[in-house]
């Protein structure tokens, strides 16, 4: 079981990033190129344990952004992990 907490979609429009410069893209690069990393371990995880492997990865709302110190919005937190859709991971659990 993998449990992936770190979904948030970000969308840059061409207004925003048309004159960045380096300074500005270093930041969504990174966070590119990890999600990238996450890919590559979730399609090796399936390939090699296949039917053995689940990953629940659900997406925060759009525009919400969840620092890992933000206690401010714990009880934010609580309810999103609250209202995602559990079928598939119990399915899957009760399948073993």
């Amino acid at each position: 079981m993998n449990l992936c907490a770190n979904d948030q979609t970000v969308c840059l429009t061409v207004q925003t990033i048309r004159n960045w410069g380096y300074a500005q893209w270093a930041k969504p690069l990174v966070s590119l190129m990890l999600d990238g990393i996450n890919g590559i371990a979730d399609y090796q995880c399936k390939q090699i344990l296949s039917e053995r492997y689940h990953r629940l990865a659900p997406v925060f709302p759009e525009g919400s952004k969840y620092d890992m110190d933000a206690v401010d919005k714990i009880d934010e937190m609580i309810a999103f992990a609250e209202s995602v859709d559990m079928r598939g991971v119990v399915e899957w659990v009760g399948g073993r």
